[in-house]
C-alpha cells in the first residue's frame, strides 16, 4: 500500500516532468550576436552567429536542437539568405584605403547539406571618400541577390559626424548579383531632390525607393525589373506638427512590399499631427493604377482606456494590458500576408537608474492591428507583456504562417524574472489561440528570449534565450529552448 501511494505522489512530478520543453543550455558561448537566421527545408534551419565582429558562423540546427554542420568564415556579417538550393552569406571586411572602414563586400556560397563552401568572392567595394549605406535584398523570381548603395556626403577622413551630411545622397547604385557571384546588372538610379528614407525589392525583382520631399511629403519610385529608369513616383502628404520635418520623422517611418500584390508598397507613420495628437498613419500606395489609399487613427489617452477596456483577457490569472502614453508608441513590426496587413506597436521609454549606466529601459504592451486589403481595419489585439530592466530593450520576434501570428515578447515579473509571453494570434477572427509564460526551467532568471533569431519547424519552434557576459555585457551566451506549436 504505501509503495503505491509513493507512485500515486510521483505521477504529478513525472507529468510536470514530460511538458517541459526540451533546453540546450550554453549553445553557443562568448558571442557578440545572432545575425539572423532562415528556414532552408521542413529539416533544417540556418543561424548566423557574429562571433567577434571579425568572423561569423553559419550553423545548421535540425528540430530536435542538433548542430548538423558548422561552417566558420572571416567577416563582419551582414546577411545570409537561401540562395536557390544554397546559401549565401554576406560579409564585410575593412578597407584600408578607406580608413578602415567595413565597406568591402564578399559573398560565400555553401552547400546546405554539408556546409562547405562551394565560392567566395568579392562583390561590391564602396567608396574610400564617402560612407555609404547599403541595402540588400534576395529576388527569388530571378535568383539574384541585390545589394542598393547610397552614397552620403560624410566623408570618411573627417572626426565629426554630420546628421545633415549623412543625410545627402550623392550616389545611388544597384548591383544584381548571380549564383555564380557575378554581377550581371549594374547601374545608378537618379537621385532625387529629398531626403532618402528606403529601399526595397518585390518578389518580381522590382525596385522601390522611397524620398522625403519639402516638409511632410513621403514620395516612392519603382523601378521594373531590368529598367533604370524610375515610373512616376506616388506620393503622400503627413499631417506633421509644426515642429516635425522629414528628418525628424525618418526614424519613425516603416515601409513593406505586399507579398500578395508585387505592385503595392505599404507605408506607416506614428507621428505628432498638427493638433498635436499622436497620430498612426498608414498607406498604401498601387503603382499598377498609381492610386493611393490612406488610414489614420488618433491616439489620444480616451482612445488608449477604451483599448484597454475592451481587451477579453485569455487567461485572467495574466497581466492586463498596459499600453502607457501615447507619446512613447513606436512601430515594432509592419508585414502583409495573404491579404492582411500587421502592424505592432508599443510604447518604450527610459527612466533614471542606479544601475545599467544610469539608465532603466521599460516598455509597455504590444497593440496588434491587422487591416484588409483596402485599409480597412479588421481587429485590435493586444499582448499583455512589460518589462523594466536595467540599460538594454528587448526584442520581440514575430512569424505569420498559415494565416496566424506568432509572437513572442518578454515579460517581467517579480525583481529579476523574465519569462518569454509566447502567443498565437488567428488573423481571421483576432482571437488569441494560445497564450501561455514559457517555461524558465534550466534557463537563468534575467535570460531573455530573442524571438525575432526563433527557429520554425513545421510542429516545433527553437527560441533562443540570450544571456549577457563580461564585464560590459557585450558578449552574449546562447541557450535553446524546443516548444511545440
Amino acid at each position: 500500500m504505501s509503495k503505491l501511494l509513493s507512485l500515486l505522489l510521483l505521477i504529478p512530478f513525472f507529468a510536470a516532468a514530460q511538458t517541459q520543453p526540451a533546453v540546450m543550455q550554453d549553445f553557443k558561448k562568448g558571442i557578440k550576436a545572432i545575425s539572423t537566421s532562415f528556414k532552408v527545408n521542413d529539416e533544417t534551419n540556418i543561424m548566423q552567429i557574429n562571433v567577434d565582429n571579425k568572423s561569423f558562423e553559419l550553423l545548421a540546427i535540425d528540430k530536435q536542437m542538433n548542430t548538423l554542420w558548422k561552417t566558420e568564415l572571416p567577416g563582419y556579417p551582414q546577411d545570409a539568405v537561401k540562395f536557390q538550393d544554397k546559401v549565401f552569406a554576406l560579409a564585410t571586411f575593412k578597407n584600408p584605403k578607406a580608413n578602415d572602414a567595413y565597406n568591402i563586400y564578399k559573398g560565400y556560397l555553401i552547400d546546405p547539406a554539408t556546409g562547405k563552401i562551394l565560392l567566395e568572392k568579392e562583390i561590391y567595394e564602396g567608396s574610400e571618400t564617402y560612407f555609404d549605406q547599403c541595402y540588400l535584398s534576395y529576388d527569388k523570381a530571378h535568383s539574384l541577390y541585390r545589394i542598393t548603395a547610397r552614397q552620403t556626403k560624410q566623408e570618411r577622413r573627417s572626426f565629426v559626424q554630420s546628421s545633415k551630411q549623412n543625410n545627402l545622397t550623392t550616389q545611388i547604385t544597384v548591383i544584381d548579383i548571380n549564383d555564380r557571384l557575378e554581377p550581371v546588372k549594374r547601374f545608378n538610379t537618379k537621385v532625387e531632390e529629398g531626403l532618402f528614407l528606403w529601399a526595397m525589392s518585390n518578389s518580381k525583382g522590382d525596385l522601390f525607393l522611397a524620398w522625403g520631399k519639402g516638409k511632410s511629403t513621403v514620395s516612392i519610385q519603382k523601378y521594373d525589373f531590368g529598367q533604370t529608369t524610375g515610373s512616376k513616383p506616388i506620393e503622400t502628404d503627413l499631417d506633421l506638427r509644426n515642429n516635425i520635418d522629414m528628418a525628424d520623422l525618418k526614424a519613425h517611418l516603416s515601409f513593406n512590399v505586399s507579398s500578395s500584390n508585387s505592385d503595392a508598397v505599404f507605408v506607416s507613420a506614428l507621428h505628432e499631427n498638427s493638433n498635436k495628437d499622436v497620430q498612426l498613419s498608414v498607406i498604401k500606395m498601387n503603382f499598377l493604377n498609381g492610386a493611393k489609399q490612406t488610414v489614420n487613427e488618433l491616439f489620444n489617452n480616451d482612445h488608449i482606456k477604451a483599448l484597454e477596456k475592451g481587451y477579453e483577457p485569455f487567461d485572467k490569472k495574466m497581466d492586463d494590458p498596459n499600453l502607457g502614453s501615447a507619446k512613447n508608441l513606436e512601430i515594432r513590426y509592419m508585414a502583409e500576408s495573404g491579404g492582411k496587413l500587421v502592424i505592432g506597436m508599443s510604447g518604450r521609454y527610459t527612466s533614471p537608474s542606479s544601475i545599467g549606466n544610469g539608465v532603466w529601459v521599460n516598455e509597455n504592451s504590444t497593440l496588434i492591428n491587422c487591416y484588409n486589403d483596402d485599409l480597412k481595419i479588421i481587429f485590435q489585439q493586444m499582448l499583455p507583456s512589460s518589462y523594466a530592466i536595467p540599460s538594454r530593450s528587448l526584442p520581440i520576434g514575430y512569424h505569420i504562417e498559415s494565416n496566424k501570428l506568432y509572437i513572442i515578447a518578454n515579460n517581467k515579473s517579480g525583481f529579476v524574472k523574465l519569462n518569454a509571453l509566447f502567443g498565437v494570434l488567428n488573423l481571421t477572427s483576432g482571437k488569441w489561440e494560445r497564450m501561455e509564460y514559457l517555461s524558465k526551467k534550466k534557463i537563468d532568471n534575467s535570460d531573455y528570449a530573442e524571438g525575432y533569431s526563433a527557429l520554425w519547424f513545421n510542429n516545433t519552434c527553437l527560441i533562443p534565450y540570450i544571456s549577457p557576459k563580461g564585464l560590459m555585457n557585450n558578449k552574449y551566451n546562447i541557450s535553446l529552448q524546443q516548444n511545440a506549436l
